[in-house]
């Protein structure tokens, strides 16, 4: 827990040096060590303060977060979360104005209040060292550093994921405006839409990877993103640098269908030799056409980043199908419609009533709750069907092979066929 009473002040000639005490200095409102397994699920942890993780600490341990929000923690260490040889997994959690803050805090020995300034160095919202991180469905907006990684700072040998993820409104100093990913650190992005975040520029004239930085022997895999509108001096949407002069350790990135702004202007991704790109398929450039949830607040940015249905060109053109990278029951549409077929790019949006996917395989009707051989009989009738479409009849489509093309793809085979034994026998609610 935190120390309420702040740090420990020392008075040399009237002025005051705060002292690093290690109750202020770890874990503004949680922390956790030791081989602790802790669990937070439906949190808010707010207006913490701290040296390290203003909202939470964790070291050596095992940390699941849930549906959970971090608002306005500061800390010189992630300014929300920081953890180092963790095992951590955060699903469906919200970072939102953690970083640098200026804080009055009470002091014991100066029996009174005094202001406290907190420059975020290393993530505004997480700090990762050395820990294994999987973030999945998750909102990073309007956090900063007064260093690196406005949304998060990653360092050392182990992986980090991020599946699905919103970065937006970001800003550090130095590098990574959205993410800063360093020291043999290995990150893989799948489905994230990194835009309008910034890194400012030090005061000798530093500015690298307005979206993504990546330095010091680390390596990046970036796929079925949109980075759109960050900014930088050196690398607007993505930087990779070399170390040091006389101590070089190169970085990689391979980026496939991803829509990058500027690109392929050299500064749209900037690389320093000896460090390297690798251009998959599908990365292009072209307005994302990004739509506002009608509705939502005017300073909501969250809501900000849906595709326009009809002009987005990012529709239809990812890597893989929707279902087989978990986002069928997800929507870029400000409709809430389904992202069915080949997934969309960047991040999906989670629908208000998502339905079981096993409801879809029960293709007999009328419907029991149970995937038998009923339903067997039915999606056999379509095996090996082509020309599956979506409308029925009237439309001149057939429901996607009366519902038999259970991965939207226009042809009933191999793959549905693995979907429906995947329910086979289920008893399903919903």
């Amino acid at each position: 827990m935190a120390d309420v009473y702040g740090p420990e002040i020392t008075y040399t000639d009237g002025d005051a040096t705060i002292e690093e005490d290690p109750y202020f200095a770890y874990g503004g409102s949680i922390g956790l060590e030791d081989d602790a397994v802790v669990t937070l699920n439906d949190c808010v942890i707010e207006g913490g303060f701290a040296h390290h993780g203003g909202g939470l600490y964790a070291e050596h341990a095992t940390l699941h977060v849930t549906d959970s929000n971090f608002v306005d923690n500061a800390a010189v260490f992630g300014g929300a979360v920081y953890y180092v040889d963790t095992e951590a997994t955060v699903d469906k959690t919200r970072f939102s104005e953690n970083g640098p803050s200026q804080l009055d805090v009470y002091s014991v020995l100066a029996e009174d209040f005094i202001t406290v300034d907190i420059d975020t160095l290393q993530g505004g919202a997480l700090a990762a060292f050395d820990a294994n991180s999987v973030l999945t469905d998750i909102v990073v907006v309007q956090n900063g550093s007064a260093q690196s990684g406005g949304g998060i700072f990653v360092s050392g040998s182990d992986k980090t994921t991020i599946k699905n993820g919103l970065f937006a409104g970001n800003g550090a100093v130095r590098d990574g405006g959205a993410l800063s990913v360093n020291w043999y650190s290995n990150m893989y992005i799948q489905n994230c839409t990194i835009a309008d975040n910034d890194v400012l520029g030090t005061a000798s004239g530093t500015s690298l990877g307005g979206g993504i930085f990546a330095g010091y022997q680390s390596y990046v895999d970036v796929n079925d993103c949109i980075l759109w509108g960050n900014s930088a001096t050196t690398g607007l949407e993505i930087a990779i640098t070399s170390g040091f002069e006389f101590d070089q350790a190169p970085s990689n990135v391979k980026i496939s269908y991803t829509d990058v702004d500027n690109y392929p202007n050299a500064n749209a991704i900037y690389v320093e030799s000896p460090s390297s790109l690798d251009v998959g398929n599908g990365v292009f450039k072209s307005d994302p056409k990004f739509v506002k949830l009608p509705g939502s607040a005017l300073d909501d940015i969250a809501s900000d980043y849906y595709l326009d249905q009809l002009t987005s060109p990012c529709i239809d053109i990812g890597s893989d199908n929707s279902i087989t990278l978990n986002l069928f029951e997800y929507t870029t549409s400000i409709d809430g419609i389904q992202d069915k077929s080949v997934v969309d790019l960047g991040y999906h949006y989670q629908r208000k009533t998502p339905k079981v996917f096993c409801s879809y395989v029960e293709l007999a009707k009328p419907a029991n709750g149970r995937i038998d051989l009923a339903d067997w009989a039915e999606f056999a009738s379509w095996w090996l069907a082509g020309s599956c479409s979506e409308g029925d009849e009237i439309f001149g489509g057939n429901n996607w092979s009366g519902g038999g093309e259970l991965n939207f793809h226009s042809y009933n085979a191999h793959v549905d066929l693995n979907l429906f034994v995947g329910c086979w026998l289920a008893i399903y609610m919903g």
